[in-house]
């Protein structure tokens, strides 16, 4: 009887020692909330609003919807809001620009930008001009001048509207579009060459490498929070190249990579934050269900990872998914998990609660994620 309650009690102890703790564990969390979008959002600079390309919410309540009343191929679009909040742009894959009221998200005017699509625009500092970048190499300015009326009404106002009054021809810079926090910058890249150019004449004020090693596509392109660097995104690799001066690269490793997807600075840029495709242990090439989305952390100066936080249990298209910190730094948004009926999760995270529950091990198979 004494030997096997021994056994029984040295069982337990083993047991016990080999139980997760709370904060090793590897299970989907639960984020602050979430809702059906699109790959491609956008919060306001105002900090009110998250859009996404068939519709907008209040970032108070995350609840009320305005849905978009007139979007195509959303799965290959851009999406910008104006620095003074009140309105947006959507470019689309057949070259249209359409510019939206905030928040009715009612069709103000478009036009056509260039025949081929559209892979990023951004307004300048005073509002009054729309920057593109196409899929052909080229980058273009619009200038526009709107009535104030216009963005506070549901009918549509005829602005002041010239052609493309810029226009440039690139050899590089057919994937990944950014826009400086200042605005004065904006960077154009593929695999091969990043071109960082003047807002105003579209000089160009700095060439980068592509960032990719094997020559591979770029899927996110971010400036830093000061507009001195650029992170680059390949599907290999994470690079940050520094503009202003010529100090080395820093390069960020994901612990568990199969597909880099995004990328976003957060805390005034003494974090890089890296959304991946993550590959289980019994990883099957052709089975693509098998990955998941996970997000790593990575300290800016050392560029060591500070831990990995699973995100959605399902991956989407390669380049088709996103993070994005929120104005205040309060929020990181994540869109990925097709939902099957081409739109996914967006899910919006506590940034810093997720600093605070990071995982240092390599992050989980499926059958984890999915306890």
């Amino acid at each position: 009887m004494f030997r096997c309650f021994t056994l029984l009690v040295c069982a337990f102890a083993f047991l016990s020692c080999n139980l997760p703790t709370p904060n090793a564990s590897k299970k989907i969390r639960k984020p602050k909330a979430e809702f059906l979008g699109q790959p491609e959002f956008a919060f306001s600079p105002d900090g009110k609003w998250i859009a996404y390309l068939r519709g907008m919410r209040d970032t108070a309540t995350w609840k009320s919807e305005t849905k978009s009343p007139n979007v195509q191929d959303y799965w290959d679009s851009a999406i910008a809001f104006s620095p003074d909040s009140k309105l947006l742009a959507v470019g689309s894959r057949e070259g249209t620009v359409v510019v939206y009221s905030v928040p009715l998200y009612q069709p103000l005017f478009s036009f056509r930008s260039d025949i081929n699509a559209i892979i990023g625009l951004g307004f300048t500092s005073d509002s009054k001009s729309i920057v593109t970048a196409s899929f052909d190499g080229s980058v273009s300015k619009y200038s526009v001048e709107i009535n104030d009326e216009s963005t506070n009404t549901a009918k549509q106002w005829p602005p002041l509207f010239q052609q493309a009054k810029k226009r440039r021809e690139l050899k590089y810079g057919r994937e990944k579009f950014a826009l400086s926090p200042d605005r004065s910058r904006i960077a154009v890249g593929d695999g091969e060459r990043i071109e960082v150019l003047n807002i105003d004449d579209f000089s160009n004020i700095k060439s980068l490498p592509g960032g990719s090693i094997d020559g591979g596509s770029l899927t996110d392109l971010r400036f830093s929070p000061d507009g001195k660097h650029v992170l680059s995104i390949a599907a290999d690799v994470v690079t940050s190249f520094s503009i202003d001066d010529d100090s080395p690269p820093k390069t960020f490793q994901t612990t568990n990579i199969f597909y880099n997807t995004s990328g976003s600075w957060c805390q005034n840029g003494e974090v890089v934050a890296v959304f991946y495709f993550g590959k289980n242990r019994n990883f099957d090439p052709a089975a693509v269900i098998k990955n998941y989305m996970v997000i790593e952390f990575f300290d800016f100066e050392s560029a060591k990872s500070l831990g990995a936080y699973p995100a959605h249990p399902h991956p989407v298209a390669a380049g088709k998914s996103k993070i994005l910190l929120s104005p205040d730094e309060s929020i990181l948004a994540s869109s990925g998990g097709d939902s099957g009926l081409g739109d996914l999760q967006v899910r919006l995270w506590d940034y810093a609660d997720m600093l605070k529950n990071l995982d240092g091990a390599p992050p989980p198979n499926q059958k984890e994620l999915e306890k």
